[in-house]
This record gives structure tokens, sequence and C-alpha cells, in this order.
């Protein structure tokens, strides 16, 4: 393997790095859809790894980090792309216990190493 290669490969491990650190992977493995989108700090502190995602990671993959006023949920398909190379995520629609006696159905992510 060349040193580019090498340095690519590593470069992106940080990011997926820093990423399992945000959402704290090793402890919590499922989010649900309601609770990313209810949590800004986790939102912004992935749209800051942009700049880092851009320079090590194929920017046809990522659409969202090219047009992020054009996508919804921009960090999540940041999430799932750049996660997809060691993590398989899993897509299941459950009951979330939002309040106190209020529930509703939506997506849960569980994110499982490969």
């Amino acid at each position: 393997m060349s040193d580019n290669k090498e340095l690519l490969k590593g470069k992106q491990e940080e990011v997926i790095n820093q990423i399992v650190i945000i959402l704290n992977l090793d402890n919590k493995q499922k989010y649900s859809l309601y609770e990313l989108n209810h949590d800004s700090k986790i939102q912004n502190q992935i749209i800051e790894l942009l700049p880092e995602i851009r320079k090590w990671f194929s920017l046809n993959v990522l659409v969202a980090s090219r047009r992020r006023t054009l996508v919804s949920l921009p960090w999540m398909i940041i999430l799932k792309t750049v996660l997809n190379t060691k993590f398989t995520i899993e897509i299941k629609e459950e009951k979330i216990k939002i309040m106190e006696k209020k529930w509703i159905i939506g997506p849960v992510y569980t994110f499982e190493r490969k």
C-alpha cells in the first residue's frame, strides 16, 4: 500500500473515531431519530467535522457536505456514510418514550461494529 493510501486510511479512521466519541458508541449503540434530531450538540459536533470529512472522504458519496441547505438532515447522512465502513447500521421502527406519558413511533438506529 502506498504512503498516500495509508495516510488517507489513517485520516479516515481518525474522523470515524471522532464520530464514535461524539456518539459515545462504545457505551451506547442505539439512537432514535427523535433523540438525535433534538440533540443540537451532537449535530453541531458532526457538522464541525465537515472540513476534515471533505478533505479525507469522497465528495461523490457525501452530498450533504456540499449542499447542507438542500438536505434536511445533513448530519445523519454524514453519520451513515462515514460510519458505514466500520459499522453496520440497522434501522427499525420502534415505540419511543419522549415524555412521561407520551410515546411516538419512529426510526431507531443501531450501530454495530463490523
